[in-house]
């Protein structure tokens, strides 16, 4: 019998956010995966194609990544100028 092994490591976070970006002076188009070493670009998102299709995955250089996690990622009063609404977010713990 073959061991399970969890889905995350011990001591990570998984979050994933549902924003609105109706009012945000940055209207999304490309989904990000993120950490705190590096991201990915989606460009048409998530979604599967019915027709599939193929989506463009992109590495975000340093400087995208940086303004991204400035964006997204830095924490509260660190002067983010994050304007998204959350509709959703849920987190997963290893």
């Amino acid at each position: 019998m073959l061991e399970r092994k969890p889905k995350l490591a011990k001591g990570t976070k998984l979050t994933v956010k549902l924003v609105d970006d109706k009012e945000s002076k940055n209207e999304m188009h490309a989904r990000l995966m993120m950490s705190s070493l590096g991201g990915f670009s989606f460009d048409k998102g998530f979604a599967e194609d019915r027709n599939e299709k193929y989506v463009d995955i992109a590495i975000l250089d340093k400087k995208t990544y940086e303004d991204h996690y400035k964006w997204y990622l830095a924490p509260p009063g660190s002067g983010s100028p994050n304007d998204l609404g959350i509709l959703e977010e849920h987190i997963v713990e290893g």
